[in-house]
């Protein structure tokens, strides 16, 4: 393969990795329907670093014996280690299920999607509205709750976890140990420092 093609390959590759994971752009709404009750998601482990361009999936998700130079402290980079919440979603404007992935903290729809769950008892009998302001730090949500309504669309399912983790994968390689969100490609990103490569993945 000349690198031409091989460089074509590598663009259409990291231009569909995230395809599958619920993105609102700021200052825009997008229509969604959960397919899973709150209970029923699944929670993830990533290492981050913004400075460095690290934003991996910890790859003892796979399997617990993996080697991670995050969990294991042999890195020469200090990362974050923090847990981020996965539902499967269908999301009205790609017409598609995808993954709403999201941290819990102030700067995420999460404690609204609690509260409306607790609210209507639960969380998959109605559409919402999910508006978000702001960039990074000042990333803010609005959960807007439609009226009560029946899902019509019988061929979105819920993602297994499994589906979930190869998605995931693709989107926060640890491979590349460099993986930043698409909210941090907005801004203009810091020079990326890559980790060692795990064949166990």
């Amino acid at each position: 393969m000349g690198l031409i093609s091989q460089m074509k390959a590598d663009i259409a590759k990291s231009g569909n990795s995230k395809k599958k994971i619920l993105y609102v752009k700021s200052d825009e709404k997008v229509r969604i329907r959960f397919l899973q009750e709150l209970d029923d998601g699944y929670s993830f482990k990533f290492h981050d670093n913004f400075n460095e361009g690290i934003n991996c999936l910890c790859p003892k998700e796979f399997d617990e014996d993996n080697d991670c130079v995050y969990c294991d402290e042999t890195s020469d980079v200090q990362v974050r280690t923090r847990t981020l919440y996965a539902w499967s979603v269908f999301n009205y404007d790609s017409n598609e299920v995808e993954i709403a992935l999201f941290a819990v903290n102030q700067c995420t729809p999460v404690n609204q999607f609690i509260t409306m769950a607790e609210s209507y008892g639960t969380i998959i009998d109605r559409d919402y509205i999910l508006a978000k302001t702001g960039k990074q730090q000042t990333t803010s949500y609005t959960v807007i709750p439609q009226d009560k309504s029946k899902f019509r669309n019988e061929k979105a399912k819920p993602m297994t976890r499994d589906a979930m983790l190869k998605i995931l994968k693709g989107a926060f390689a640890y491979e590349a140990g460099s993986s930043k969100s698409e909210e941090d490609e907005e801004e203009e990103q810091p020079k990326k420092r890559y980790a060692t490569i795990d064949e166990k993945i």
